[in-house]
């Protein structure tokens, strides 16, 4: 059964939540995406430095997180600033629990940067779809 648009309405957090996961989830499949691509690439070129892998994640992860923060607005057409610095700290954690899963390891400047990047790209992408609407 559906609900209608009262029911939604009465239920402030589910309005916020699904645009949320929906925007994270497709913010994963992205960077994931990107990061096969890069890696593939990286592959076959063999004379990309070792030293530019870290530069190359932040950005796939910063894209990944503009375009989910970007998502995430546009579903719930308000409020993109706070939804995308949301969507951008969800897919962070993400990536910092799955890097700890398989690296483990510390916290130091370059996790706190990738944090911070994703956290302003998904912000940038949530105000860009809510203005984007709005015009």
């Amino acid at each position: 059964m559906r609900k209608n648009k009262k029911e939604t309405a009465a239920n402030p957090i589910l309005h916020i939540l699904r645009p949320v996961i929906i925007g994270t989830l497709l913010g994963a499949v992205f960077c994931m995406l990107l990061l096969v691509g890069a890696a593939l690439i990286m592959a076959s070129s063999g004379r990309l430095p070792q030293s530019a892998v870290p530069m190359i994640t932040i950005a796939v992860s910063g894209i990944s997180a503009f375009l989910g923060g970007f998502v995430t607005a546009k579903i719930a057409k308000a409020r993109g600033l706070l939804l995308g610095v949301c969507t951008g700290l969800i897919l962070f954690l993400l990536e910092f629990l799955a890097g700890l899963s398989v690296v483990g390891g510390e916290a130091d400047l370059a996790v706190l940067t990738k944090g911070a990047v994703m956290m302003l790209s998904g912000a940038i992408g949530g105000v860009l779809a809510v203005m984007r609407q709005k015009a």
